[in-house]
Parts: C-alpha cells; sequence; structure tokens
C-alpha cells in the first residue's frame, strides 16, 4: 500500500524508520519539539521527490525556479497522510518538508533511500542530489519493509570536482 500512495505523491523513494533510531541526531530542544507535535513519535516515513528540470541559463538555483518546494513537497505528503489517516483511525500523521526538528536527511538514510555524500546531502541514484525531502511523522506503529540504512559516500570525488565554490575537503564538505 505504501508503495503505490508514495508513488502517486510523486515520490522517487520512499521508507520509513522506528522513530528511536532518529534520537542520535535530535538536539534535547528538537526532541522537544517532536513531543510537543506528536507526543509519542513512533515511526518517521521519509520520501525523495526529483526536482532537476535540465541546464537553463542563469545563477539561479534549479530548486528555486519554480513553485515553493516546501508546500510542493507537504502538499503531496498530504495525499499519503489522508490515506493513511483512513486505514488508521484515531492516528495522525505530521508532514513536513525542510520544516520540522525532525533531521530529514538522517531519516531518509536511516530509511535506506539514498546515501549520505561527503557533500553533507542526500545522495538517491539516478537523481543524485537533486531531490527534495520530506517526512510524515506519527505516533502510529506502522508496518515497514526491512531496509538497513542506506551505504555511506564511496568516496569517488564527483562532487569534490563538480563544486564551484571549492567547499569539499579531502574528505567532506566545509562550511565557508
Amino acid at each position: 500500500m505504501l508503495d503505490e500512495l508514495f508513488a502517486a505523491a510523486g515520490a522517487a523513494a520512499w521508507g520509513g524508520a522506528a522513530f528511536r533510531r532518529l534520537l542520535p541526531f535530535l538536539s534535547t530542544g528538537a526532541l522537544e519539539k517532536v513531543e510537543n507535535l506528536c507526543p509519542r513519535p513512533r515511526t518517521v516515513l521519509a520520501a525523495a521527490f526529483p526536482y532537476f528540470a535540465g541546464e537553463r541559463p542563469g545563477n539561479l538555483s534549479l530548486y528555486a525556479r519554480g513553485e515553493d518546494y516546501h508546500a510542493v513537497v507537504v502538499r503531496r505528503l498530504n495525499t499519503v497522510c489522508e490515506a493513511l489517516a483512513e486505514q488508521y483511525p484515531g492516528e495522525s500523521f505530521f508532514p513536513s518538508a525542510d520544516n520540522s526538528p525532525l533531521p530529514e536527511r538522517e531519516a531518509a538514510w536511516l530509511a535506506g533511500i539514498g546515501l549520505r555524500g561527503a557533500s553533507g546531502l542526500l545522495i538517491l541514484p539516478p537523481y543524485g542530489t537533486y531531490v527534495f525531502l520530506g517526512t510524515i511523522l506519527t505516533g502510529a506503529a506502522l508496518e515497514l519493509p526491512e531496509r538497513p540504512p542506506a551505504p555511506d559516500c564511496p568516496r569517488c570525488g564527483a562532487c569534490r570536482a563538480a563544486c564551484p565554490a571549492g567547499a569539499m575537503g579531502a574528505d567532506s564538505y566545509t562550511h565557508l
């Protein structure tokens, strides 16, 4: 069912993880915010939505050339949430896109949908880093497919070679 829901929402990949697996990535303040939103968090679903639209002239970031991705991703995730709410009466589902206390990149990695790149971004073949991430937080104990976390970056050097600002060090990105 979840495969079909996420595919219909336009996700290139999705996965889920028990909320407790995200605890090492949450600050105390972030955990408090999560618990205010969802008092008994159990499951986090993560989804990746590709956005690369080809090369176009200009110096505006590709992600900023269309409708605000926060609204687009949340709208798409809402369709999944509505279907899940019908399947799990009495449970709440909270979609977000880059605006919640959840560490989306780590949720996606733990869910097995993309690898953590040396650039600090999630890499999802064949889209590379051209994906928007969204999450759904719920207190429902959803049955999820068993997936190990995605592997870490193979350190091929492609992102370092492509970085126009030279912000990549030998092993990772550098905050400029």
